[in-house]
């Protein structure tokens, strides 16, 4: 495939990611999650196997001399969240942290409906985001890690560099390939902390 030089600043573009995390206000007394379906695209492991390129994403991030965390742990849960948003992406062919319509969820959710137990403060909308990075279209694990480190907002949350991801020390990786979607390779990072 042929691409204008026009075509590739915007495909790198937008491959340097969508990425905004708000720092979430407590939120006291919420009431009851709206329910929304759960459809997983492929199935991560119950065990935490990897992959090279998840377990390269991994690696980065332990062996960062600026990571802030001092653990990573691996959550099937978070593990399945991530699987199914990057699978999802690549089905219905859109980048982004929230799901098109109809009944759009945002990464929260899908960790809420893998079966992590988010903080209460965290809030209850569904299309939240406060534990997630995404990319799309880079080839290798030092790509994608080179594109999230030149992002001040990427740095923060997956370097723990903000006491707030300091302390999601769970973690959910996936990349997954789709030959024929938009951008081929698809990477999602999922970090939290258990509540309530």
């Amino acid at each position: 495939m042929t691409m204008s030089i026009n075509n590739v600043a915007i495909a790198a573009a937008l491959a340097l990611l969508v990425f905004a995390i708000p720092y979430p206000e407590p939120i006291r007394g919420a009431g009851a999650l709206t329910p929304r379906a759960f459809i997983p695209g492929v199935q991560a492991s119950a065990n935490c196997a990897m992959n090279a390129q998840e377990s390269a994403i991994l690696t980065a991030m332990r062996s960062d001399s600026r990571q802030k965390r001092s653990q990573l742990v691996c959550s099937p849960a978070l593990r399945q969240a991530a699987y199914f948003h990057a699978q999802d992406m690549i089905n219905r062919a859109y980048f982004g942290h929230i799901t098109p319509p109809p009944n759009s969820i945002g990464p929260n959710q899908m960790a809420r409906n893998a079966g992590y137990i988010l903080p209460t403060f965290y809030g209850t909308s569904v299309t939240a985001n406060y534990i997630e990075s995404i990319a799309a279209g880079y080839d290798t694990p030092a790509a994608v890690w080179s594109g999230w480190m030149a992002s001040t907002a990427h740095q923060a949350h997956l370097l723990g560099l903000d006491p707030f991801y300091g302390e999601q020390i769970d973690i959910g990786i996936a990349y997954i390939y789709g030959a024929n979607s938009t951008y081929g390779r698809y990477w999602v990072v999922i970090t939290a902390r258990r509540g309530p």
